[in-house]
C-alpha cells in the first residue's frame, strides 16, 4: 500500500485541482475597449466537515476564459467577464463516509468569445458563468 493510499484509507482526502483564468483582449488594430474584461476562476476544492474513517478523493477542474475585439475596429463599451466558480467535496457529514469516502469529480467552465471580427460594437456586458457544486451537502446516510 502507498503512502497516499493508506492516508486515504484512514481518513485523510485526495484533492487534485487544476484552475486557470485567461483573458486575450485587445489584440489586432484600433480596437477600444471602454469598460473592463475580467477572467476570474474561483475553486473551493476537498471536503469541509467530518469525512469518517474513509477519506474523500475530490478532482476537479476549473476554467475561464475570455478573448474579446479581437480584428479590426471592435469597440466594447462596456465589461466582459467570464466567470468559473466551483465547490467540489462533501460539506457536512453523512453515514456512507463510514464505509469508504466519497469520489467526486467535477469539471467547470465559463468562456466567452466577444466581438471578434470587423467593425463590431458591443455596448453592454457581456457575461459567462459556470457556478457548480459537486458532493454531498449536509447530513444524510
Amino acid at each position: 500500500m502507498t503512502h497516499l493510499a493508506w492516508l486515504n484509507a484512514f481518513g485523510s482526502d485526495l484533492n487534485v485541482a487544476s484552475n486557470s483564468a485567461t483573458v486575450v483582449a485587445g489584440n489586432g488594430a484600433g480596437n477600444i475597449i471602454g469598460g473592463n474584461v475580467t477572467a476570474a476562476a474561483l475553486q473551493d476544492v476537498g471536503s469541509s466537515g467530518y469525512s469518517g474513517y474513509f477519506g474523500d478523493t475530490n478532482m476537479a477542474d476549473n476554467s475561464a476564459a475570455v478573448l474579446a475585439a479581437n480584428g479590426v475596429g471592435n469597440v466594447i463599451g462596456g465589461s466582459v467577464t467570464a466567470a468559473a466558480q466551483q465547490q467540489v467535496g462533501d460539506s457536512g457529514f453523512g453515514f456512507g463516509d463510514f464505509f469508504g469516502g466519497d469520489t467526486n469529480i467535477a469539471t467547470n467552465s465559463a468562456t466567452a468569445v466577444v466581438a471578434n471580427g470587423l467593425g463590431n460594437v458591443v455596448l453592454g456586458d457581456v457575461t459567462a458563468v459556470a457556478d457548480q457544486q459537486v458532493g454531498d451537502q449536509g447530513f444524510g446516510f
